[in-house]
């Protein structure tokens, strides 16, 4: 149980590292293949820009897991009163725009599972890269139903609210 916990605060981490680690490493392959050897890597610009793809996703559950995610906050500044209103109203935004975003999307998952299409060097079918962006859309939407969850079961048993 304390391993589900751990993955349920790290996921979206542990696929960013990866991803980051992943960019870092064929980026700099890459930079000592073409600097000692007159020779690059040809896959190094598609696999960095999935693995791109891969961190926007997962950054975007990520800022709503931590509530880091970009708000404007000048209202709150000048009237601090409507800080909690402000922020359910934008976290409501959120979600909505992440389903809508989702629900649209899947005609793009149709369509790139219908044409087969690939990517040009490592023939990565386009339907994993939008799966992607799908996956991070579908996650910040649960993080969002998690969060306040959490906060009403919080509420309930009379604790502070996260």
């Amino acid at each position: 149980m304390n391993f589900l916990k751990w993955l349920d605060r790290n996921f979206e981490l542990i696929i960013m590292g990866a991803a980051i680690v992943t960019i870092t490493v064929i980026v700099f392959a890459d930079v000592v293949g073409r600097s000692f050897f007159g020779t690059g890597i040809t896959c190094v610009q598609e696999l960095s820009r999935t693995c791109e793809i891969i961190i926007a996703a997962m950054g975007i559950s990520y800022g709503v897991q931590t509530d880091k995610h970009i708000r404007v906050d000048l209202i709150q500044t000048f009237w601090p009163k409507t800080k909690k209103p402000l922020a359910v109203f934008g976290d409501i935004v959120v979600f909505v725009f992440c389903i809508f975003m989702s629900c649209n999307g899947l005609t793009k998952l149709k369509s790139a599972l219908i044409s087969q299409a690939t990517t040009a060097v490592l023939e990565i079918p386009m339907f994993y890269i939008y799966l992607m962006m799908e996956l991070g859309l579908v996650f910040a939407a649960l993080r969002m139903v998690e969060k306040y969850v959490k906060r009403l079961y919080a509420a309930k048993k009379g604790g502070e609210t996260a």
